[in-house]
């Protein structure tokens, strides 16, 4: 029921013009971070401050937070980590699923490709966005499938403050990924700044759901239930 009720709020059209008058906004940094698929958890995880504390705590935080044998078949290797991520009581093994989950996004079948987004994403970083969207534009160009490609052109838009174009590729990045949580977020983000609160609600809902690591989004929702109540 609630991804029919998601699925009427991407298909839904009217209030794609407001973005296209719609300038007075400050993008926070916490509203980038919802955008942002970049890894940057050190690779040997287990050396974090977070991991030691859990460590120390042993009742609320068991030894067993590796991630299984995980399928080379796309598909299945998602559905595995999303369930490790919805269900797992650790919150270390939780950070790892939502960790492999994000490079598996990133990762196409092109090394032209994972090429072209890694130096789309080096451009982003030193916030050089005509030459990132050159390079996102021939991602999606070569493969128009590849849900990553949309999502960071998003990212993108979202950042030079052409909505109207973030949300496009948003719901291009949506229906190639349904179960892309900072996408998500994304979108969440621009129809609560535009007034969209019951849909930006359903929105952030479903991204938490999807990813309960996302606890920034606890206060976000708990906010918008008040309001649309």
């Amino acid at each position: 029921m609630q991804d029919r009720a998601l699925a009427d709020v991407l298909s839904s059209k009217p209030f794609i013009a407001s973005f296209i008058t719609f300038s007075d906004f400050h993008i926070s940094n916490q509203q980038e971070q919802f955008f942002d698929n970049e890894i940057k958890e050190p690779e040997n995880f287990d050396e974090t401050e977070e991991a030691v504390d859990l460590f120390k705590k042993k009742e609320t935080a068991p030894f067993n937070d590796k991630l299984p044998l995980l399928s080379d078949n796309k598909k299945e290797r998602l559905d595995a980590l999303f369930k490790i991520l919805q269900s797992t009581q650790n919150s270390l093994q939780a950070r790892r699923a939502k960790r492999e989950i994000l490079l598996t996004w990133t990762r196409s079948d092109s090394k032209t490709l994972d090429l072209l987004l890694m130096w789309a994403s080096q451009a982003i970083e030193k916030k050089n966005y005509s030459k990132a969207l050159d390079y996102l534009d021939n991602i999606i160009r070569l493969d128009p499938h590849f849900s990553e490609g949309w999502n960071k052109r998003a990212n993108v838009y979202f950042l030079q403050q052409e909505f109207s174009k973030s949300i496009a590729d948003l719901e291009q990045a949506l229906a190639l990924e349904p179960r892309h949580f900072n996408a998500l977020s994304g979108l969440g983000i621009i129809l609560q700044k535009i007034g969209e609160e019951k849909r930006a609600l359903m929105v952030f809902q479903r991204a938490f759901d999807l990813n309960p690591t996302m606890t920034d989004l606890i206060e976000i929702i708990d906010k918008l239930e008040k309001k649309v109540k």
